[in-house]
């Protein structure tokens, strides 16, 4: 049916920019980056080591930090 097509295209979809999150961060590893924890918060900085994705979230292991890639500034 249409609906069963939709929830399948929008399944890919969401497949496809947890690749695209998972891609972008294995490039940064090795990288420093800067982040910020919370909103507001100072800025840090630190050497990216690994790659993580749970529950469809990307994480780059920073130091001993899991940093969600969104809170990535630079």
């Amino acid at each position: 049916s249409t609906v069963n097509g939709i929830a399948q295209l929008n399944a890919t979809f969401a497949q496809m920019l947890q690749l695209q999150q998972l891609s972008q961060g294995s490039s940064l590893i090795g990288r420093t980056v800067e982040y910020r924890l919370t909103d507001g918060a100072a800025a840090a900085s630190g050497v990216v080591s690994a790659v993580t994705a749970s529950g469809g979230d990307i994480s780059l292991q920073i130091g001993d930090r899991a940093v969600p890639l969104s809170r990535v500034t630079k």
